[in-house]
């Protein structure tokens, strides 16, 4: 790692420090670090894909222009979900949503765990739109993520619209997080 790269970061991250609210940058920017700096890029790894997509869409533009304020050249940004014990695993941010998983236990597990839940209600086969994508990404982040992301989770719908395919959702990954799989 370049210590230049390194030390621009920590710049950059204390001019955020200052400009954002506490809680934002707590919860958001605190914990990241740089991955990598090649040709211009600079590469930021964060510890969820969540954490990633909120950074993506609202600070790419500043990061970048305050890294290159520091640098004194023009810099690109980009924000991968990183692992300090597996760094090989960088992921992208992704231009549509995906699942994160394709280990998902059989409905006949589902139903051994829950007999009154529908194998259905997946995150695999959950639709995504404007009006719940923010709950499925805390959601997804919660599952993947178990006491570490908004623990605890509340979801509010109306007419019981979102809960209850959620819930199974939730209840479905358990099998993989009792396995160590997700």
């Amino acid at each position: 790692m370049d210590p230049h790269a390194a030390h621009a970061w920590q710049t950059v991250l204390g001019q955020l420090q200052m400009e954002m609210p506490k809680a934002s940058f707590d919860t958001w920017v605190r914990d990241t670090q740089v991955v990598a700096f090649d040709d211009g890029v600079f590469t930021i790894g964060v510890h969820n894909a969540y954490a990633r997509d909120w950074l993506v869409d609202r600070l790419t533009k500043t990061v970048e222009h305050k890294l290159a304020g520091v640098l004194g050249q023009p810099v690109q940004v980009r924000f991968v979900v990183w692992n300090e014990s597996a760094p090989s695993l960088l992921t992208e941010s992704p231009t549509t949503p995906r699942a994160t998983s394709s280990a998902s236990p059989s409905p006949s597990e589902v139903q051994a765990l829950n007999p009154t839940l529908n194998p259905r209600y997946t995150f695999e086969n959950f639709v995504v739109g404007a009006s719940n994508r923010l709950a499925h990404a805390a959601s997804l982040a919660v599952a993947e993520n178990p006491a570490r992301a908004y623990n605890p989770l509340f979801i509010y719908a109306w007419l019981n619209l979102y809960r209850r395919p959620q819930s199974g959702s939730f209840i479905e990954s358990v099998p993989r997080l009792i396995r160590g799989n997700v």
